[in-house]
Protein backbone atom coordinates (compact mmCIF):
# COMPACT_ATOMS: atom_id res chain seq x y z
CA UNK A 1 0.00 0.00 0.00
CA UNK A 2 2.08 2.53 1.35
CA UNK A 3 3.29 4.02 -0.39
CA UNK A 4 4.10 1.44 -3.28
CA UNK A 5 6.14 1.59 -4.23
CA UNK A 6 6.44 -1.74 -9.10
CA UNK A 7 7.40 -5.32 -14.81
CA UNK A 8 9.96 -4.84 -16.81
CA UNK A 9 8.89 -1.75 -18.30
CA UNK A 10 8.14 0.25 -14.73
CA UNK A 11 11.77 -0.91 -13.78
CA UNK A 12 13.07 1.11 -16.75
CA UNK A 13 11.10 4.08 -15.30
CA UNK A 14 12.71 3.47 -11.90
CA UNK A 15 15.81 3.40 -13.43
CA UNK A 16 16.06 6.03 -15.44
CA UNK A 17 14.13 8.24 -12.17
CA UNK A 18 17.24 7.16 -9.93
CA UNK A 19 19.92 8.31 -12.14
CA UNK A 20 18.22 11.84 -12.42
CA UNK A 21 18.21 12.12 -8.49
CA UNK A 22 22.65 12.16 -8.71
CA UNK A 23 24.39 14.60 -6.38
CA UNK A 24 25.21 16.75 -9.16
CA UNK A 25 22.07 18.04 -9.06
CA UNK A 26 21.96 19.09 -5.90
CA UNK A 27 23.40 22.48 -6.36
CA UNK A 28 21.23 23.44 -9.61
CA UNK A 29 20.07 26.82 -9.89
CA UNK A 30 16.76 25.81 -11.30
CA UNK A 31 13.24 25.18 -9.31
CA UNK A 32 13.72 21.59 -8.64
CA UNK A 33 10.93 19.10 -10.09
CA UNK A 34 9.26 16.20 -8.28
CA UNK A 35 10.37 12.67 -9.75
CA UNK A 36 7.72 10.49 -7.66
CA UNK A 37 5.67 10.30 -4.20
CA UNK A 38 4.27 8.05 -1.81
CA UNK A 39 1.11 8.35 0.25
CA UNK A 40 0.67 6.63 3.91
CA UNK A 41 -2.07 6.73 6.70
CA UNK A 42 -2.30 10.54 6.75
CA UNK A 43 0.67 12.18 5.31
CA UNK A 44 2.33 11.94 2.11
CA UNK A 45 6.17 12.67 0.32
CA UNK A 46 8.10 13.34 -2.85
CA UNK A 47 11.03 12.81 -3.85
CA UNK A 48 12.81 16.14 -5.47
CA UNK A 49 14.91 16.12 -8.70
CA UNK A 50 17.66 18.01 -6.07
CA UNK A 51 17.99 14.87 -3.92
CA UNK A 52 15.97 16.55 -1.46
CA UNK A 53 12.55 14.97 0.31
CA UNK A 54 9.32 17.19 1.46
CA UNK A 55 6.57 15.61 2.69
CA UNK A 56 3.41 16.95 4.19
CA UNK A 57 -0.03 15.78 6.35
CA UNK A 58 -0.15 14.59 10.09
CA UNK A 59 3.11 15.06 11.88
CA UNK A 60 2.32 12.91 14.64
CA UNK A 61 5.69 10.91 16.22
CA UNK A 62 7.45 13.01 14.02
CA UNK A 63 6.94 11.26 10.65
CA UNK A 64 7.42 13.63 8.35
CA UNK A 65 11.50 14.26 9.74
CA UNK A 66 11.44 17.57 9.72
CA UNK A 67 12.44 17.91 13.88
CA UNK A 68 8.96 18.71 15.02
CA UNK A 69 5.76 15.96 15.88
CA UNK A 70 3.43 18.28 17.37
CA UNK A 71 1.50 20.06 14.21
CA UNK A 72 0.10 18.62 11.11
CA UNK A 73 0.81 20.30 7.85
CA UNK A 74 -0.90 21.67 5.17
CA UNK A 75 1.67 23.03 3.56
CA UNK A 76 5.18 21.18 2.41
CA UNK A 77 8.09 20.83 4.64
CA UNK A 78 11.54 19.88 3.69
CA UNK A 79 12.95 16.10 5.63
CA UNK A 80 16.49 17.10 7.37
CA UNK A 81 19.57 16.44 6.29
CA UNK A 82 18.28 14.16 3.10
CA UNK A 83 19.99 15.65 -0.33
CA UNK A 84 20.78 12.56 -1.52
CA UNK A 85 17.55 10.46 -1.81
CA UNK A 86 17.05 8.15 -4.81
CA UNK A 87 13.32 6.60 -3.43
CA UNK A 88 10.78 7.36 -0.91
CA UNK A 89 8.28 5.09 1.20
CA UNK A 90 5.88 5.74 3.69
CA UNK A 91 4.08 3.67 5.92
CA UNK A 92 0.89 4.46 8.22
CA UNK A 93 3.10 6.36 10.90
CA UNK A 94 6.54 6.67 9.84
CA UNK A 95 8.48 7.08 6.38
CA UNK A 96 12.04 5.80 5.22
CA UNK A 97 14.02 6.91 2.25
CA UNK A 98 16.84 5.32 0.23
CA UNK A 99 19.70 7.46 -0.81
CA UNK A 100 22.46 6.98 -3.89
CA UNK A 101 25.23 5.73 -1.49
CA UNK A 102 22.87 2.36 -0.95
CA UNK A 103 22.18 3.18 2.76
CA UNK A 104 18.16 4.29 3.64
CA UNK A 105 17.25 6.53 6.75
CA UNK A 106 13.87 6.36 8.75
CA UNK A 107 11.72 8.47 10.54
CA UNK A 108 8.40 8.91 13.07
CA UNK A 109 7.16 6.20 15.04
CA UNK A 110 9.38 3.40 15.99
CA UNK A 111 7.18 1.29 18.34
CA UNK A 112 7.87 -2.07 16.31
CA UNK A 113 11.60 -1.18 15.17
CA UNK A 114 10.33 0.07 12.15
CA UNK A 115 12.98 2.64 12.48
CA UNK A 116 15.51 -0.38 11.61
CA UNK A 117 18.09 1.63 13.85
CA UNK A 118 18.24 -1.22 16.94
CA UNK A 119 15.97 0.65 18.93
CA UNK A 120 12.53 1.09 19.40
CA UNK A 121 12.66 5.15 19.89
CA UNK A 122 10.79 7.61 17.49
CA UNK A 123 12.71 9.94 15.82
CA UNK A 124 11.98 13.28 14.34
CA UNK A 125 14.57 13.26 11.94
CA UNK A 126 16.33 10.68 10.21
CA UNK A 127 18.12 7.74 11.10
CA UNK A 128 20.03 5.20 9.84
CA UNK A 129 18.90 1.82 8.92
CA UNK A 130 21.22 -0.75 10.50
CA UNK A 131 23.53 -2.19 8.19
CA UNK A 132 21.87 -1.67 4.39
CA UNK A 133 24.40 -0.46 2.02
CA UNK A 134 22.98 -1.44 -1.73
CA UNK A 135 19.02 -0.39 -1.15
CA UNK A 136 17.99 0.50 -4.76
CA UNK A 137 14.03 0.50 -3.85
CA UNK A 138 11.94 0.41 -0.47
CA UNK A 139 8.37 0.05 0.87
CA UNK A 140 6.83 0.52 3.98
CA UNK A 141 3.52 -1.53 4.82
CA UNK A 142 1.60 -0.54 8.50
CA UNK A 143 4.59 -1.09 11.24
CA UNK A 144 7.42 -2.62 8.85
CA UNK A 145 9.43 -1.63 5.87
CA UNK A 146 11.16 -3.67 3.31
CA UNK A 147 14.39 -2.87 0.93
CA UNK A 148 15.16 -4.19 -2.50
CA UNK A 149 19.08 -4.61 -3.14
CA UNK A 150 20.90 -4.07 -6.01
CA UNK A 151 21.62 -8.10 -6.44
CA UNK A 152 17.98 -8.59 -5.99
CA UNK A 153 17.76 -10.06 -2.23
CA UNK A 154 14.99 -8.26 0.28
CA UNK A 155 15.81 -7.33 3.76
CA UNK A 156 12.61 -6.48 5.82
CA UNK A 157 12.37 -4.91 9.47
CA UNK A 158 9.70 -3.91 12.14
CA UNK A 159 6.74 -5.97 13.48
CA UNK A 160 6.15 -9.33 12.70
CA UNK A 161 3.22 -10.51 14.18
CA UNK A 162 1.94 -12.63 11.02
CA UNK A 163 5.72 -13.05 9.29
CA UNK A 164 5.76 -10.46 7.01
CA UNK A 165 8.96 -9.69 7.59
CA UNK A 166 9.59 -13.43 5.86
CA UNK A 167 12.52 -14.90 7.38
CA UNK A 168 10.41 -18.02 8.87
CA UNK A 169 9.57 -16.23 12.45
CA UNK A 170 6.70 -13.91 13.60
CA UNK A 171 9.73 -11.83 16.01
CA UNK A 172 9.69 -8.39 15.12
CA UNK A 173 13.01 -6.66 14.22
CA UNK A 174 14.51 -3.61 14.73
CA UNK A 175 17.50 -4.52 11.99
CA UNK A 176 16.99 -5.74 8.60
CA UNK A 177 16.62 -9.38 8.38
CA UNK A 178 16.89 -11.42 4.71
CA UNK A 179 13.61 -12.65 3.44
CA UNK A 180 13.75 -16.49 3.16
CA UNK A 181 13.09 -17.63 -0.35
CA UNK A 182 13.20 -14.31 -2.70
CA UNK A 183 15.67 -14.00 -5.30
CA UNK A 184 16.32 -12.11 -8.25
CA UNK A 185 13.30 -9.68 -7.45
CA UNK A 186 12.74 -6.46 -9.22
CA UNK A 187 10.01 -4.38 -7.11
CA UNK A 188 8.28 -4.88 -3.91
CA UNK A 189 5.66 -3.72 -2.02
CA UNK A 190 3.89 -4.25 1.67
CA UNK A 191 0.61 -4.03 2.68
CA UNK A 192 -1.25 -3.61 6.37
CA UNK A 193 0.96 -6.71 7.61
CA UNK A 194 2.18 -8.52 4.37
CA UNK A 195 4.45 -7.98 1.72
CA UNK A 196 4.98 -8.91 -2.19
CA UNK A 197 7.99 -9.21 -4.33
CA UNK A 198 7.78 -9.73 -8.18
CA UNK A 199 10.46 -11.33 -9.26
CA UNK A 200 12.58 -11.16 -12.76
CA UNK A 201 10.61 -13.88 -13.83
CA UNK A 202 7.23 -11.88 -14.59
CA UNK A 203 6.03 -13.76 -10.90
CA UNK A 204 5.21 -12.52 -8.06
CA UNK A 205 5.82 -13.88 -4.28
CA UNK A 206 3.80 -12.74 -1.28
CA UNK A 207 4.67 -13.29 2.64
CA UNK A 208 2.80 -12.44 5.85
CA UNK A 209 -0.68 -12.08 7.12
CA UNK A 210 -2.99 -13.85 4.17
CA UNK A 211 -6.41 -13.86 6.67
CA UNK A 212 -8.23 -12.48 3.21
CA UNK A 213 -6.51 -14.31 0.82
CA UNK A 214 -3.97 -11.40 0.16
CA UNK A 215 -1.27 -13.98 -0.53
CA UNK A 216 -2.88 -15.13 -3.64
CA UNK A 217 -2.29 -18.53 -3.30
CA UNK A 218 -5.76 -20.24 -2.68
CA UNK A 219 -5.94 -20.40 1.19
CA UNK A 220 -6.10 -18.28 3.89
CA UNK A 221 -3.17 -19.26 6.06
CA UNK A 222 -0.06 -16.57 6.99
CA UNK A 223 3.18 -17.73 6.12
CA UNK A 224 6.50 -15.86 7.12
CA UNK A 225 8.30 -17.27 4.26
CA UNK A 226 7.48 -16.54 0.63
CA UNK A 227 4.75 -18.25 -1.27
CA UNK A 228 4.05 -18.03 -5.23
CA UNK A 229 0.69 -15.96 -6.60
CA UNK A 230 -1.30 -18.49 -8.49
CA UNK A 231 -1.20 -18.15 -11.88
CA UNK A 232 0.22 -14.82 -13.00
CA UNK A 233 2.62 -14.28 -15.35
CA UNK A 234 4.19 -11.65 -17.58
CA UNK A 235 3.84 -9.16 -14.42
CA UNK A 236 5.06 -5.63 -14.50
CA UNK A 237 4.09 -4.19 -11.40
CA UNK A 238 3.06 -4.86 -8.12
CA UNK A 239 0.63 -2.22 -5.72
CA UNK A 240 -0.50 -3.73 -2.37
CA UNK A 241 -3.14 -2.41 -0.39
CA UNK A 242 -4.34 -3.38 3.71
CA UNK A 243 -5.31 -6.74 3.26
CA UNK A 244 -5.00 -6.91 -0.72
CA UNK A 245 -2.86 -7.02 -3.53
CA UNK A 246 -2.56 -5.97 -7.24
CA UNK A 247 -0.64 -6.29 -9.89
CA UNK A 248 0.17 -5.07 -13.31
CA UNK A 249 -0.10 -7.74 -16.33
CA UNK A 250 2.48 -7.14 -19.68
CA UNK A 251 -0.95 -6.09 -21.48
CA UNK A 252 -2.04 -3.45 -19.54
CA UNK A 253 -4.53 -5.08 -17.73
CA UNK A 254 -5.20 -5.38 -13.91
CA UNK A 255 -5.25 -8.63 -11.15
CA UNK A 256 -6.17 -8.40 -7.55
CA UNK A 257 -6.70 -10.77 -4.91
CA UNK A 258 -7.94 -10.81 -1.22
CA UNK A 259 -10.07 -8.54 1.24
CA UNK A 260 -13.13 -7.22 -1.50
CA UNK A 261 -15.05 -6.16 0.79
CA UNK A 262 -15.39 -2.29 -0.93
CA UNK A 263 -14.74 -3.71 -4.18
CA UNK A 264 -11.08 -2.84 -3.78
CA UNK A 265 -10.48 -5.61 -6.35
CA UNK A 266 -12.41 -4.02 -8.91
CA UNK A 267 -13.96 -7.10 -10.50
CA UNK A 268 -17.50 -6.15 -10.18
CA UNK A 269 -17.84 -8.32 -6.95
CA UNK A 270 -17.59 -7.75 -3.38
CA UNK A 271 -16.39 -11.63 -2.58
CA UNK A 272 -12.77 -11.73 -1.71
CA UNK A 273 -10.61 -13.56 -3.41
CA UNK A 274 -7.52 -16.19 -2.63
CA UNK A 275 -6.19 -15.94 -6.43
CA UNK A 276 -6.04 -13.37 -8.54
CA UNK A 277 -8.99 -11.60 -10.52
CA UNK A 278 -9.01 -9.19 -13.37
CA UNK A 279 -9.79 -5.61 -12.44
CA UNK A 280 -13.13 -4.71 -14.83
CA UNK A 281 -12.50 -2.68 -17.72
CA UNK A 282 -8.54 -1.65 -17.30
CA UNK A 283 -6.86 -2.24 -20.47
CA UNK A 284 -3.15 0.34 -20.24
CA UNK A 285 -2.13 0.40 -16.76
CA UNK A 286 1.34 0.96 -16.18
CA UNK A 287 1.10 1.69 -12.46
CA UNK A 288 -1.30 0.41 -9.40
CA UNK A 289 -1.37 1.54 -5.88
CA UNK A 290 -3.45 0.34 -3.04
CA UNK A 291 -4.82 1.53 0.37
CA UNK A 292 -6.68 0.89 2.97
CA UNK A 293 -10.03 0.29 1.00
CA UNK A 294 -9.36 1.61 -2.41
CA UNK A 295 -7.00 1.07 -5.55
CA UNK A 296 -5.69 3.86 -8.10
CA UNK A 297 -4.05 2.74 -11.44
CA UNK A 298 -2.26 5.16 -13.40
CA UNK A 299 -3.17 4.36 -17.20
CA UNK A 300 -0.80 4.46 -20.38
CA UNK A 301 -2.77 7.80 -21.56
CA UNK A 302 -1.70 9.79 -18.61
CA UNK A 303 -4.93 9.05 -16.62
CA UNK A 304 -6.27 7.67 -13.36
CA UNK A 305 -8.86 5.12 -12.48
CA UNK A 306 -10.02 4.42 -8.89
CA UNK A 307 -12.28 2.10 -7.28
CA UNK A 308 -13.53 0.58 -3.90
CA UNK A 309 -14.50 2.26 -0.67
CA UNK A 310 -15.06 6.39 -1.35
CA UNK A 311 -16.31 7.49 2.06
CA UNK A 312 -14.08 10.30 2.30
CA UNK A 313 -13.72 11.09 -1.59
CA UNK A 314 -10.51 9.20 -1.98
CA UNK A 315 -11.62 7.94 -5.58
CA UNK A 316 -11.55 11.12 -6.90
CA UNK A 317 -15.19 11.36 -8.26
CA UNK A 318 -18.59 11.98 -6.01
CA UNK A 319 -20.95 8.90 -5.65
CA UNK A 320 -22.94 10.54 -2.37
CA UNK A 321 -26.26 11.84 -5.07
CA UNK A 322 -25.30 9.33 -8.49
CA UNK A 323 -28.37 7.23 -8.99
CA UNK A 324 -26.49 4.97 -10.87
CA UNK A 325 -23.51 4.34 -8.92
CA UNK A 326 -23.81 2.14 -5.34
CA UNK A 327 -24.17 3.73 -2.27
CA UNK A 328 -20.93 5.56 -1.92
CA UNK A 329 -20.47 3.85 1.72
CA UNK A 330 -20.66 0.41 0.07
CA UNK A 331 -17.40 1.40 -2.38
CA UNK A 332 -17.81 1.44 -6.25
CA UNK A 333 -16.95 -2.50 -7.72
CA UNK A 334 -15.60 -1.34 -10.88
CA UNK A 335 -12.55 1.70 -11.76
CA UNK A 336 -13.82 4.99 -12.68
CA UNK A 337 -11.74 7.76 -13.70
CA UNK A 338 -10.34 10.25 -11.05
CA UNK A 339 -11.98 14.00 -12.83
CA UNK A 340 -9.32 16.45 -13.90
CA UNK A 341 -6.20 14.40 -14.16
CA UNK A 342 -4.92 14.34 -17.95
CA UNK A 343 -1.19 14.07 -17.63
CA UNK A 344 -0.52 11.80 -15.13
CA UNK A 345 3.42 10.39 -14.36
CA UNK A 346 2.99 8.79 -10.74
CA UNK A 347 0.09 8.09 -8.27
CA UNK A 348 0.21 6.96 -4.91
CA UNK A 349 -2.65 6.01 -2.73
CA UNK A 350 -3.22 6.63 1.38
CA UNK A 351 -5.15 4.89 3.81
CA UNK A 352 -7.71 7.36 2.99
CA UNK A 353 -6.36 9.95 0.51
CA UNK A 354 -4.62 9.53 -2.95
CA UNK A 355 -1.98 11.49 -4.76
CA UNK A 356 -0.74 12.05 -8.56
CA UNK A 357 1.56 13.99 -9.90
CA UNK A 358 1.68 15.81 -13.10
CA UNK A 359 4.06 16.85 -15.82
CA UNK A 360 7.13 16.40 -12.65
CA UNK A 361 5.73 19.99 -10.74
CA UNK A 362 1.99 19.48 -10.23
CA UNK A 363 1.41 16.90 -7.56
CA UNK A 364 -3.02 16.73 -6.28
CA UNK A 365 -4.56 15.32 -3.44
CA UNK A 366 -8.16 13.83 -2.89
CA UNK A 367 -10.07 12.26 -0.06
CA UNK A 368 -9.51 12.65 3.96
CA UNK A 369 -8.12 15.86 4.52
CA UNK A 370 -8.71 16.01 8.53
CA UNK A 371 -8.39 19.25 9.70
CA UNK A 372 -7.29 20.65 7.05
CA UNK A 373 -3.81 19.03 7.73
CA UNK A 374 -3.24 16.20 5.22
CA UNK A 375 -2.75 18.04 2.42
CA UNK A 376 -4.32 21.81 2.01
CA UNK A 377 -6.04 24.17 3.68
CA UNK A 378 -8.20 25.22 1.32
CA UNK A 379 -10.62 22.34 2.41
CA UNK A 380 -11.09 21.32 5.78
CA UNK A 381 -12.35 17.51 5.42
CA UNK A 382 -12.48 15.75 2.20
CA UNK A 383 -13.03 16.34 -1.35
CA UNK A 384 -13.33 14.23 -4.33
CA UNK A 385 -11.51 17.20 -6.35
CA UNK A 386 -7.65 16.46 -7.03
CA UNK A 387 -6.61 19.74 -4.88
CA UNK A 388 -2.94 20.91 -6.05
CA UNK A 389 -0.11 21.10 -3.02
CA UNK A 390 2.60 23.52 -3.45
CA UNK A 391 5.76 20.59 -2.99
CA UNK A 392 8.28 23.49 -3.54
CA UNK A 393 9.61 25.55 -0.49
Amino acid sequence: MFRRFQAIALVSVLAGLACLISPSFTHSQESPTVLSISAGGGHTCAVLSNGTIRCWGNNRDGRLGNGKSTEDYGRTVAVAGIDAARHVAVGLNFSCASQVDGTVRCWGSNQYGQLGDRTTTAAITPVMVKDLHSATELTAGFFHACALSKTGSISCWGRNDHGQLGNATQIDSAVPVPVKGVAEATALSAGLSHTCALLKTGTVRCWGSNQWGELGNGTKIDSSVAVDVAGLQSVMGIGVGNNFSCAVIANGRVNCWGDNRKGQLGNGASKDALIPVETKGITSAIKVDGGSLHACALLRQGTVNCWGLNQAGQLGFSTQDDPIRPVHEQGIFAPDEVIGLRSTRDVAVGLMHSCALEDKRAVKCWGSNTNGGYFTTRVSASTTTPIEVKVGP
